[in-house]
């Protein structure tokens, strides 16, 4: 059937972004025209133009542009500030959303509420609006998260300079008695900002557990020269052992010759390298506990 309603140009400041009803009005659209097929309801009062797609960022957007009040929490707030979800955890559709304590109930339909006290020190701007700030997201995400996931999201903290240890410390110790405070006090030790990828956080927190001795994380090799070798992602000096995690598969090939020659500069000067693969740490982890300690063992019996 031939749509005969009249057709409207957007105006340049509602496009790219959400806007509410009175940005609407404002702007020259009225109530009749954002009914129509150029534009899509997607919170209490808040609009998008079809043509913008459809995501868990401008769902984020929009949740806070209908409740000035609520912040992004929990998984919205580690991908407001473009840090790892876990890793197995699937990416959310709505936004979660906390408000304070104590105000009166608001349509929220469209997002996942939770309320709580948030003092003011626990809130930060972000792009996608208003997030509990770094620290108070990682306690949050502690009831959420096994211990491994918890550490690499904390490492990915400090290895962005988000938080720093005092903060995350200040933060557990504000949070006493909250669910998942446990696992946070556990993580919080186990914390290492040099990490560069989750996978790292996880072998490392595998070994931990296993009681083995602590590795260096990120540390420079050097030859007896003092010639820089490698830097390498966990280490053992005085065993001269070496774990790396290997999961750089789109890796060039002068990258690969690369590091085939420092490896074998490495194995030259009597260091053990040992590389474990995601499927590894994540399926088999009794498996790198065993070949490490092993390793660790026979250098130590030398």
């Amino acid at each position: 059937m031939l749509d005969m309603r009249p057709q409207v140009d957007v105006p340049q400041a509602q496009r790219g972004r959400p806007f509410t009803l009175a940005e609407a009005v404002a702007s020259g659209l009225t109530r009749r025209m954002l009914q129509g097929r150029r534009f899509r309801r997607v919170a209490r009062d808040v609009y998008v133009c079809v043509a913008e797609p459809l995501d868990h960022g401008i769902l984020c957007r929009a949740a806070c542009r209908a409740d000035p009040h609520a912040v992004l929490s929990q998984a919205s707030a580690v991908l407001a500030y473009t840090l790892p979800l876990g890793v197995r955890e699937p990416q959310p559709w709505l936004p979660h959303l906390t408000t304070p304590v104590g105000l009166p109930p608001v349509d929220r339909r469209g997002a996942i509420c939770h309320v709580e006290r948030i003092p003011p020190w626990q809130v930060t701007q972000t792009t996608l609006g208003p997030a509990t700030s770094p620290a108070r997201t990682f306690i949050d995400r502690a009831a959420a998260l096994r211990l491994e996931d918890l550490v690499a999201l904390g490492d990915a903290r400090l290895w962005r300079q988000l938080v720093s240890h005092e903060e995350l410390f200040a933060v557990v110790q504000w949070g006493v008695g909250r669910r998942g405070i446990v696992r946070a006090r556990q993580a919080v030790p186990l914390l290492d900002g040099r990490a560069e990828s989750s996978m790292e956080s996880w072998t490392r927190v595998i070994l931990a557990l296993a009681e083995l001795p602590p590795p260096e994380v990120g540390a420079d090799i050097h030859d007896e020269n003092g010639t820089w070798l490698a830097t390498a992602d966990l280490v053992w000096r005085r065993a001269k052992l070496i774990v790396e995690y290997d999961g750089r598969v789109h890796l060039s090939e002068r990258q690969r010759r690369i590091d085939a020659q420092r490896h074998h500069l490495l194995v030259a000067q009597g260091w053990t390298i040992l590389h474990v693969t995601a499927d590894e740490v994540l399926r088999r982890p009794w498996a790198v506990v065993a070949l490490v300690r092993d390793c660790l063992a026979v250098a130590n019996a030398a």
